[in-house]
């Protein structure tokens, strides 16, 4: 996600990085030079007759493909959002389940106190929180299609480390994991009957996330509409100088480049936002997020050798 100060209206308007132009703009350099020879054509030389073209028609297709094109980029910024929600979800329920974790694996009521059994159940309280911690990054790779174990390899069993390499699912191993450990706990009476639900429904919505988060990238727009869209999209706007060079004549093509821009521009913007996990500069900053994640849940076990916070580099936060 491209992270800028907040600038000034005039810088805003002549900015070039995080906008559409790095997609557009060879199509409007094409737009602009077809449009820029039609009418040297139809005005120095008259070798094209297109006095019986009127704007009339571009005006009525115009004003439905604006509607069309807003409706395919509301589409795409619902899929941005939805992902953005799901993720934050995901966020407060790893701080749940590490203050559920902390507060109801205990020792049972009533024992003696007992510094070897303590140490015991704090390193188990960490091992725990440790592999929600990895299951966030295994997530974001999955997303990603960039899957390395090794990244969070000291957040995981080293008995987990080798497994992990041939699953087709990561974070739902590392959950599986973490239901083990919560199973042993209850099996060494470290948690009470009553607390099992609980802790279990938050490792259900972590799951939950997951499937919400997967069900956005593994299923785009419609491969039809996409098309379509880039279809109408292109026709109009290579037709568009033949309906405005009898009216406009030599201000025929900035006007088709301008004209062209907001609508090639719409549609880059749809196809940018349809998948939100990826990392180009206007996706969700995953990296970010885990970050936090792993910020937040290390904290509350009282460490203190943490990571740095994710801070973008060259404006860009991934």
């Amino acid at each position: 996600m491209l992270v800028q100060p907040r600038r000034t209206w005039i810088r805003e308007v002549f900015t070039y990085r995080g906008t559409v132009l790095p997609t557009v703009w060879r199509r409007l350099l094409v737009v602009g030079g077809l449009s820029l020879a039609l009418t040297i054509g139809h005005l120095e030389t008259h070798s094209f007759v297109l006095r019986d073209i009127t704007p009339l028609p571009f005006t009525l297709t115009g004003f439905a493909i604006s509607v069309f094109l807003g409706f395919r980029t509301t589409t795409a910024y619902t899929r941005f959002w939805e992902g953005r929600t799901l993720w934050g979800g995901l966020v407060n329920t790893c701080r749940n389940f590490t203050r559920q974790v902390l507060t109801w694996v205990a020792a049972p009521p009533g024992s003696a106190p007992d510094p070897a059994n303590d140490a015991a159940l704090r390193q188990l309280q960490r091992r725990i929180v440790h592999h929600v911690i990895a299951f966030s990054h295994a997530l974001r790779q999955r997303l990603r299609d960039d899957e390395r174990p090794d990244e969070y390899s000291e957040l995981v069993d080293p008995a987990l480390l080798p497994a992990l390499q041939h699953e087709p699912n990561r974070p739902q191993a590392i959950l599986a994991h973490v239901a083990g450990l919560l199973r042993g706990a209850y099996d060494q009476g470290l948690l009470h009957p009553q607390h099992v639900p609980v802790l279990e429904a938050s490792l259900a919505a972590m799951t939950d996330a997951q499937g919400g988060c997967e069900r956005i990238g593994s299923t785009p727009l419609p491969y039809v509409y996409r098309v379509l869209v880039h279809q109408i999209v292109g026709i109009y706007c290579f037709s568009l100088p033949f309906g405005l060079i009898h009216t406009l004549q030599w201000f025929a093509p900035a006007v088709t480049v301008l004209v062209a821009y907001a609508f090639f521009g719409l549609d880059a913007i749809g196809e940018e936002l349809d998948n939100p996990f990826e990392i180009d500069a206007n996706d969700l900053p995953l990296a970010a997020l885990t970050r936090g994640i792993e910020l937040d849940l290390r904290a509350r076990l009282g460490e203190t050798d943490l990571p740095p916070p994710a801070r973008p580099h060259r404006g860009l936060l991934l």
